[in-house]
């Protein structure tokens, strides 16, 4: 399963009308912290689809998504730092060290990337 992690500035319904008409083999979580219109989440692509067909959609509806977070550099762009500055993410940290802290925050279990 491939993961595509975003920051989507106007919620998760952003991403939702960007995945509409819908992706098969998609899947998406998302979590906005209390009081704020931001999402913060993975969309899982299960098979059958095309990532770089996700990607298009997700940039057009105005979507960050973050480096592949498998990659050897997956070093955050000065946007996603900015937009995830508050969950404790700074310059430097990677896709999977950010979205540790956000897990963290959000409560959920530690996050457990996928090797694939």
């Amino acid at each position: 399963m491939t993961q595509i992690f975003f920051i989507a500035p106007n919620g998760t319904a952003q991403v939702q009308q960007a995945l509409t008409p819908r992706i098969s083999g998609t899947g998406l979580h998302a979590w906005t912290d209390d009081g704020d219109t931001q999402a913060v989440g993975v969309i899982e692509l299960t098979g059958g689809c095309d990532p770089e067909v996700v990607l298009d959609r997700l940039e057009a509806a105005g979507v960050m998504w973050l480096p592949n977070h498998q990659a050897v550099d997956s070093t955050l762009k000065a946007e996603h730092v900015a937009a995830l500055a508050k969950h404790g993410v700074k310059a430097g940290h990677t896709t999977q060290q950010a979205m540790t802290l956000v897990q963290a925050k959000a409560g959920f279990p530690p996050l457990r990337t996928k090797r694939f």
